[in-house]
């Protein structure tokens, strides 16, 4: 029997005469029982065997979307391999209900999880993607199909490794996926120009990367000349393509299953033969795939009530950790936890166990009180520490928020120096200036490192976020405000500081650089401003110095597009700049870049004047 489950409408993204670009895919689902999509404010589960779908924050991840074994979602867009990486929407949407209002983009924002050279790649190929000429090296614009390998039909450093594509580039990238001061961090595998898979043909287009059954890696080919939507495809390139004959080659595409000389592909899943009780048995499997199905499968059959006892022997004895989290979270599914159930896993030997016991949990926190949860805020992983502190938010704002704040205090100093940390604190405690532990950041007497506490007041910095536009404001002129907000407060806030005010050096009357909000400058003619962000700016400004005593070019700090700069020149003069309603455009940056392309050494305050 076929049953219809979900039918876009006539508007928004569930237009489906809207361009491909912008429909909703993914399907993704996640160990949480939820399934994902990449663009829509909703995700869906089966409940009783009822589909159902839930409201969350939308999220921007353009071409994919995929999860580690732990549940952890990873996005990706255009030119970002891997962007927000595992923070779950409904904690940003927790931020905005604390802050009573919306919070766009990235509430936080800690830095890239790569460095700038993560982003440049080898071409094969003689022409780009259009058939126009192609330079050796470039970036990535169309990154797609990430996952992160859970199979076990490859070398096992392999496991937990990110893989991702760009078809423009006709590369599949392998990246090491880690820890950095306690956020994803994405390294490449490969050494030097060297890539996993790259194709000097031009039709080659790698859009997605998947763990198979048989525990190997697949990566679906469209092998296309033309991969551009007909919506986006200007005449200049279309005639490049007609040229070079790219419009020949259609319906070609291709998967490649990527196997191991060493390795042989494991059996083919026979798992609709299979009782429910037998399904239980794959959970002990070493690719993520089998463990994955065999959970949803137990959740869809009408007899999954049979087996609870199972798992909940599983659950609390089983000797591998991940028998006992997917049993846990099966038992989510099903709708067989309590309160006491779930306590158990508090004391759990692995932390993962712990976390998700903490994840669990939510929804009782505000009704049963935070007694049996409070002793994790001591709690020796910053993971767990890290997820006590994002569910605990979801108290914030209820009669019970100062024991929240006290735990978070408790679990965010104990994992002072870690920044996942931070960033959980940052969203949890939104705008809450006056509790303790913030109070003690904000007036330099926490007694952290300074290094440590200079961190944690860029991230809470992040709390002076928020514009509002007038009525009749283009929307693309808001875009790229927004998108300087965003720009702004990852790169330029650690001086200048949230508030544009400068930020102060603690016992003392200097500051680290200018105020953006008296600044002349930022107020008046952008030809005297656009200037010092392509070469910098150096020496004292209206006769004063200050601590920094030198500021970068924008491109030393990875903002290297014209379009991106103009973005973060829009936003500060737009903020700080008398309310100016008028952006500064790409083409403005690029004509004062031309102006001055042979000059080389930093601007002083007098040439600008």
């Amino acid at each position: 029997e076929k049953t219809l489950l979900y039918e876009g409408g006539t508007d928004g993204r569930h237009n489906p005469e809207k361009s491909v670009e912008h429909q909703d895919s993914g399907l993704v689902w996640n160990i949480d029982n939820h399934i994902y999509i990449t663009y829509n404010s909703e995700r869906y589960r089966f409940t009783d065997g009822t589909w159902r779908a839930e409201k969350q924050r939308s999220h921007w991840t353009q071409w994919g979307l995929t999860h580690n074994d732990v549940g952890d979602l990873f996005w990706i867009t255009n030119t970002d391999p891997m962007t927000e990486p595992y923070l779950h929407p409904r904690y940003v949407a927790n931020a905005s209900r604390i802050a009573g209002k919306g919070i766009n983009g990235k509430p936080i924002d800690l830095g890239t999880p790569f460095t700038p050279d993560f982003l440049k790649v080898k071409n094969l190929c003689l022409l780009d993607d259009r058939g126009g000429e192609k330079p050796e090296f470039s970036g990535f614009t169309s990154t797609c199909g990430q996952s992160v390998f859970r199979g076990h039909k490859l070398p096992f450093e392999d496991r937990g490794r990110y893989f991702f594509c760009d078809p423009t580039i006709h590369v599949v990238r392998r990246a090491n996926l880690t820890k950095k001061d306690g956020l994803d961090w994405l390294e490449k595998t490969e050494p030097g120009d060297e890539e996993f898979l790259i194709s000097s043909d031009i039709n080659s287009r790698f859009i997605n990367t998947a763990t198979g059954p048989d525990g190997c890696l697949y990566v679906t080919d469209m092998y296309r000349g033309i991969i551009q939507d007909a919506g986006w495809l200007s005449p200049g390139p279309r005639e490049n393509i007609v040229k070079n004959g790219l419009h020949d080659n259609n319906q070609h595409g291709r998967i490649w299953r990527i196997r191991h000389a060493d390795f042989t592909p494991g059996p083919q899943p026979r798992m609709l033969d299979e009782s429910t009780a037998e399904l239980l048995r794959h959970f002990e499997n070493p690719n993520g795939w089998w463990r994955d199905t065999a959970q949803k499968l137990i959740i869809l059959r009408e007899d999954r009530d049979s087996v609870v006892p199972l798992l909940e022997g599983m659950a609390r004895f089983a000797q591998n950790p991940l028998v006992r989290l997917h049993s846990l979270w099966t038992l989510e599914g099903i709708g067989a936890l309590s309160p006491n159930f779930v306590a158990e896993c508090f004391t759990d030997r692995d932390p993962r166990i712990r976390r998700a016991g903490i994840q669990i949990s939510e929804r009782w926190l505000v009704e049963t009180g935070l007694k049996e949860i409070a002793s994790l805020a001591n709690d020796p992983d910053p993971r767990v520490a890290e997820q006590l502190i994002l569910s605990l938010g979801m108290v914030i704002g209820t009669e019970n928020e100062s024991n929240a704040a006290e735990l978070i205090a408790t679990a965010a100093k104990r994992h002072a120096a870690d920044k996942g940390v931070m960033l959980a604190t940052g969203i949890s405690l939104w705008g809450r200036k006056d509790a303790p532990f913030v109070k003690s950041i904000l007036s330099g007497k926490s007694g952290l490192n300074p290094t440590v506490e200079a961190t944690w007041n860029a991230a809470l910095s992040n709390w002076n976020r928020g514009l509002k536009f007038p009525e009749g404001m283009p929307r693309d002129h808001q875009r790229a405000i927004q998108g300087g907000e965003n720009l702004y407060f990852k790169t330029c806030v650690t001086c200048h500081g949230g508030d544009g005010k400068g930020v102060q050096i603690a016992g003392t009357d200097l500051a680290l650089a200018p105020s953006l909000v008296d600044s002349k400058r930022v107020h008046g003619d952008p030809e005297k401003l656009i200037p010092l962000f392509h070469h910098g700016l150096t020496g004292p400004i209206d006769g004063k110095n200050y601590q920094a005593g030198f500021m970068a070019p924008a491109a030393a700090l990875g903002i290297t597009r014209d379009d991106r700069l103009s973005e973060v020149i829009s936003y500060i003069r737009y903020a700080w700049g008398k309310g100016q309603k008028e952006i500064v455009t790409k083409d403005q940056v690029k004509a004062v870049r031309n102006k001055h392309e042979d000059r080389k050494a930093p601007w002083t305050d007098a040439e600008l004047k």
